[in-house]
């Protein structure tokens, strides 16, 4: 067997997975092979190894020559990793702000590759900490059976999590693009003036699809105090706020959820198209209104 010296590897492809997502990896580098290059030359000392421990009697020098050069190699790839770690953080933090500063919708869904990033950063810390105990010291297996654990927890996490998010990524988009297209309002305008703000903002600026909306961010959007605005909810619309909002978001997953389009997508992308913050939250509120589960609902409507 030839060892593979990952290490120099897979840091490359976590930078590369950050660019490609968001600038473009093409846009960004003319010539990204040469991120191989460490790779490349640890792979062919290790063959070279392999050749002449195959070849010719092993001698102490020789052993310690490639002793030495796998402790470099793995100096080397330990701080490699984290540099491309930090880089790949801090390209994704500048490429939000970029979207923040334009309102984007995008803004939230590279959270998670953020909080990631921040994990691979203290899981490489420690694989720091278990390289000084192996050039150091003797007892140094325990350090790295802890280290593969988290490696194998972190891959594990990365694939199941990166497929799922892409996939209810994707999902969203469609979604979006479907509820873009919509031109029949959800409520009916009112004569009263603040109930007419209230269904200009909320519905036809569906402002109601926004998970963080609060009484207080509305209140502030439409002009009148928090107490005001409560009120008008309470005696004009008869509904609390929440309430209120939930029930338009309701009726907005109950479009997505009778459409064919969307039969196969899951739960979890139309709850939070429609404005939820979670699935779990969808789907108390759907229930509450309804009677039914979304996919209950789904199941009914799609007959």
């Amino acid at each position: 067997t030839i060892y593979l010296p990952v290490g120099s590897l897979m840091p490359v492809f976590i930078y590369f997975y950050a660019v490609e997502s968001t600038t473009g990896l093409n846009n960004q580098y003319k010539k990204p092979w040469l991120f191989f290059i460490p790779f490349s030359i640890f792979v062919l000392n290790t063959f070279f190894f392999k050749v002449y421990s195959l070849s010719t009697e092993m001698t102490r020098a020789f052993y310690i020559y490639f002793k030495t050069t796998q402790d470099f190699q793995s100096i080397f790839s330990f701080m490699f990793t984290l540099v491309l770690i930090v880089l790949s953080y801090r390209h994704i933090k500048a490429y939000r702000k970029g979207l923040k500063t334009k309102k984007s919708k995008n803004f939230q869904k590279y959270e998670w590759i953020l909080k990631t990033l921040v994990f691979l950063f203290f899981v490489s810390l420690f694989w720091g900490f278990a390289l000084f105990i192996y050039l150091t010291k003797d007892n140094y297996t325990i350090f790295f059976n802890l280290l593969w654990i988290a490696l194998s927890v972190t891959i594990y996490y990365i694939g199941h999590i990166g497929i799922y998010k892409y996939g209810v990524a994707e999902e969203r988009k469609n979604i979006r693009d479907f509820s873009d297209s919509l031109k029949i309002p959800l409520s009916t305008i009112s004569t009263k003036k603040n109930v007419g703000l209230l269904h200009q903002k909320l519905v036809e600026e569906k402002q109601f699809l926004n998970p963080r909306l609060t009484l207080e961010l509305l209140a502030k959007d439409v002009g009148l105090s928090t107490s005001h605005l409560s009120r008008i909810f309470n005696t004009e619309l008869d509904s609390s706020f929440s309430d209120y909002i939930n029930q338009l978001r309701v009726k907005q997953a109950k479009l997505y959820l009778s459409n064919t389009t969307f039969s196969n997508y899951t739960i979890v992308a139309i709850g939070l198209e429609a404005g939820f913050n979670s699935k779990t939250t969808f789907n108390t509120a759907f229930k509450k209104y309804t009677g039914k589960t979304p996919s209950e609902y789904r199941k009914e409507a799609q007959l």
